[in-house]
Protein backbone atom coordinates (compact mmCIF):
# COMPACT_ATOMS: atom_id res chain seq x y z
CA UNK A 1 0.00 0.00 0.00
CA UNK A 2 1.03 3.97 -0.54
CA UNK A 3 -0.96 6.72 0.42
CA UNK A 4 -0.33 9.50 -1.02
CA UNK A 5 -1.63 12.77 0.84
CA UNK A 6 -2.55 15.87 -0.44
CA UNK A 7 -3.52 19.36 1.19
CA UNK A 8 -1.05 21.46 3.51
CA UNK A 9 -2.70 21.81 7.00
CA UNK A 10 -1.96 22.02 10.75
CA UNK A 11 -0.41 18.78 10.41
CA UNK A 12 1.54 18.88 7.28
CA UNK A 13 4.85 18.56 9.28
CA UNK A 14 3.86 15.58 10.72
CA UNK A 15 3.01 14.32 7.27
CA UNK A 16 6.48 15.02 6.04
CA UNK A 17 8.04 13.66 8.62
CA UNK A 18 6.26 10.42 8.09
CA UNK A 19 7.06 10.51 4.70
CA UNK A 20 10.68 10.66 5.27
CA UNK A 21 10.55 7.81 7.56
CA UNK A 22 8.42 5.51 5.32
CA UNK A 23 8.78 4.95 1.85
CA UNK A 24 5.04 4.32 1.21
CA UNK A 25 3.89 7.51 2.42
CA UNK A 26 4.23 10.49 -0.46
CA UNK A 27 3.55 13.91 0.84
CA UNK A 28 2.29 15.74 -2.49
CA UNK A 29 1.47 18.83 -0.55
CA UNK A 30 -1.27 21.22 -2.73
CA UNK A 31 -1.77 20.30 -6.11
CA UNK A 32 -3.38 22.39 -8.79
CA UNK A 33 -6.97 21.16 -9.58
CA UNK A 34 -6.27 18.84 -12.30
CA UNK A 35 -4.05 17.50 -11.07
CA UNK A 36 -5.18 15.88 -7.82
CA UNK A 37 -8.40 14.59 -10.07
CA UNK A 38 -5.19 12.52 -12.18
CA UNK A 39 -4.09 11.20 -8.54
CA UNK A 40 -7.77 10.83 -7.24
CA UNK A 41 -8.48 8.91 -10.76
CA UNK A 42 -4.72 6.92 -10.36
CA UNK A 43 -6.09 5.54 -6.43
CA UNK A 44 -7.92 2.65 -5.73
CA UNK A 45 -9.23 4.38 -2.28
CA UNK A 46 -9.98 7.76 -1.79
CA UNK A 47 -9.58 8.95 2.51
CA UNK A 48 -11.29 11.79 3.37
CA UNK A 49 -9.91 11.79 7.49
CA UNK A 50 -10.12 14.74 9.90
CA UNK A 51 -8.71 14.75 13.24
CA UNK A 52 -11.43 13.97 15.15
CA UNK A 53 -10.12 16.12 18.21
CA UNK A 54 -11.52 19.20 16.94
CA UNK A 55 -15.27 20.35 18.35
CA UNK A 56 -15.37 22.74 15.25
CA UNK A 57 -15.99 19.44 12.91
CA UNK A 58 -19.96 19.22 14.84
CA UNK A 59 -20.46 21.86 12.33
CA UNK A 60 -18.17 21.02 9.12
CA UNK A 61 -20.05 20.71 6.23
CA UNK A 62 -18.26 17.74 3.66
CA UNK A 63 -17.49 19.25 0.94
CA UNK A 64 -14.22 17.01 0.38
CA UNK A 65 -16.69 13.92 0.41
CA UNK A 66 -18.67 15.37 -1.81
CA UNK A 67 -16.01 15.93 -4.35
CA UNK A 68 -14.43 12.31 -3.78
CA UNK A 69 -17.51 10.90 -4.09
CA UNK A 70 -18.25 11.35 -7.29
CA UNK A 71 -14.85 9.93 -8.32
CA UNK A 72 -16.43 6.33 -8.39
CA UNK A 73 -13.71 5.17 -6.01
CA UNK A 74 -14.34 3.44 -2.36
CA UNK A 75 -14.11 5.99 0.08
CA UNK A 76 -13.38 6.51 3.78
CA UNK A 77 -13.93 8.98 5.55
CA UNK A 78 -14.39 10.68 9.52
CA UNK A 79 -17.68 10.56 10.67
CA UNK A 80 -18.08 14.29 10.67
CA UNK A 81 -21.11 15.76 11.68
CA UNK A 82 -23.87 13.84 9.75
CA UNK A 83 -21.88 11.94 7.79
CA UNK A 84 -22.72 8.23 8.82
CA UNK A 85 -26.41 9.37 8.57
CA UNK A 86 -26.45 10.91 5.50
CA UNK A 87 -23.51 8.94 3.12
CA UNK A 88 -22.83 5.82 5.30
CA UNK A 89 -24.93 3.66 2.84
CA UNK A 90 -22.36 4.79 0.56
CA UNK A 91 -18.82 4.71 2.00
CA UNK A 92 -16.83 3.26 4.87
CA UNK A 93 -17.16 5.62 7.83
CA UNK A 94 -15.03 5.55 10.40
CA UNK A 95 -15.28 6.75 14.05
CA UNK A 96 -11.28 6.92 15.27
CA UNK A 97 -7.86 6.42 13.28
CA UNK A 98 -8.06 3.12 15.06
CA UNK A 99 -10.81 1.91 12.26
CA UNK A 100 -8.97 3.40 9.40
CA UNK A 101 -6.83 0.11 9.22
CA UNK A 102 -9.95 -2.41 9.32
CA UNK A 103 -11.27 -0.34 6.52
CA UNK A 104 -8.55 -0.63 4.12
CA UNK A 105 -8.19 -4.48 4.80
CA UNK A 106 -11.40 -4.63 3.99
CA UNK A 107 -11.46 -2.57 0.59
CA UNK A 108 -8.30 -4.05 -0.35
CA UNK A 109 -9.33 -7.57 0.45
CA UNK A 110 -12.22 -6.53 -2.35
CA UNK A 111 -11.28 -7.82 -5.92
CA UNK A 112 -11.01 -4.22 -8.48
CA UNK A 113 -14.04 -5.31 -9.84
CA UNK A 114 -15.82 -5.43 -6.18
CA UNK A 115 -13.82 -2.02 -5.64
CA UNK A 116 -15.08 -0.94 -9.31
CA UNK A 117 -19.00 -1.32 -8.35
CA UNK A 118 -18.74 -0.08 -4.45
CA UNK A 119 -17.22 3.38 -6.34
CA UNK A 120 -19.27 3.04 -9.02
CA UNK A 121 -22.82 3.19 -7.04
CA UNK A 122 -21.21 6.16 -4.36
CA UNK A 123 -21.20 8.10 -7.74
CA UNK A 124 -24.16 6.61 -9.23
CA UNK A 125 -26.36 7.87 -5.96
CA UNK A 126 -24.79 11.15 -5.53
CA UNK A 127 -25.25 12.18 -9.23
CA UNK A 128 -28.96 10.92 -8.22
CA UNK A 129 -29.45 12.62 -5.03
CA UNK A 130 -26.85 15.02 -4.50
CA UNK A 131 -26.41 17.64 -7.62
CA UNK A 132 -27.81 21.09 -8.03
CA UNK A 133 -30.81 19.73 -9.77
CA UNK A 134 -32.05 17.55 -7.48
CA UNK A 135 -31.32 19.18 -4.27
CA UNK A 136 -32.69 22.71 -5.78
CA UNK A 137 -36.27 21.75 -5.17
CA UNK A 138 -35.60 20.83 -1.61
CA UNK A 139 -33.82 23.99 -1.45
CA UNK A 140 -36.62 25.86 -2.38
CA UNK A 141 -39.32 23.92 -0.22
CA UNK A 142 -37.70 25.04 2.69
CA UNK A 143 -37.19 28.42 2.02
CA UNK A 144 -40.52 29.06 1.18
CA UNK A 145 -41.94 27.08 3.89
CA UNK A 146 -39.41 28.18 6.49
CA UNK A 147 -37.78 31.99 5.65
CA UNK A 148 -40.55 32.92 3.24
CA UNK A 149 -43.30 33.05 5.08
CA UNK A 150 -46.92 34.62 3.87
Amino acid sequence: LRFWIAGWGEQIQDVQRAAEEDSRIVCLGTLEHDALFRKYAEADVLLNLRDMSDPALAYHYPSKLLEILVMGKPVITSNTNHTREAYGHICKVIDSIEELGEAVKELMGMTAEERYEYGKRAREWMLANKTWRAQGPAIREYIESEVVRD
